[in-house]
């Protein structure tokens, strides 16, 4: 019998909400985002993160809303930094990594491991 460690930690993931589950397209996501502005999570980090990385990584094509998306953020964090980085690396226009770098450190912003990744 094989016991299940009770150390794992997978099962304590959180799971996605099916708010993000059926946002794939950029209509959704623009109706995601205005929700989070009416009902006033506009503040709420792990909001704004999944914002960022759904329009930056998982929603093909709508990098460049996930830019203006990005530029209403007064505060980034450095994993909104590094979304924003990664999906422009990977977009039709990459040399928009270098701008959002030479930002990052101009706003104080420390790069991690991740950044350098």
């Amino acid at each position: 019998m094989i016991r299940k460690r009770t150390n794992d930690r997978s099962t304590n993931r959180k799971q996605p909400s099916s708010l993000w589950k059926n946002c794939n397209n950029l209509r959704a996501l623009k109706q995601i985002h205005a929700n989070i502005i009416i009902k006033g999570f506009n503040s709420n980090r792990a909001a704004l993160r999944e914002l960022i990385f759904a329009g930056a990584m998982t929603i093909s094509g709508v990098i460049n809303y996930a830019h203006q998306m990005f530029a209403q953020i007064t505060e980034p964090d450095v994993f909104m930094w590094n979304t924003m980085i990664r999906g422009s690396s990977q977009s039709q226009n990459p040399s928009k990594v270098v701008l959002l770098y030479t930002q990052m450190e101009n706003r104080g912003v420390k790069p991690d491991k991740f950044t350098l990744y």
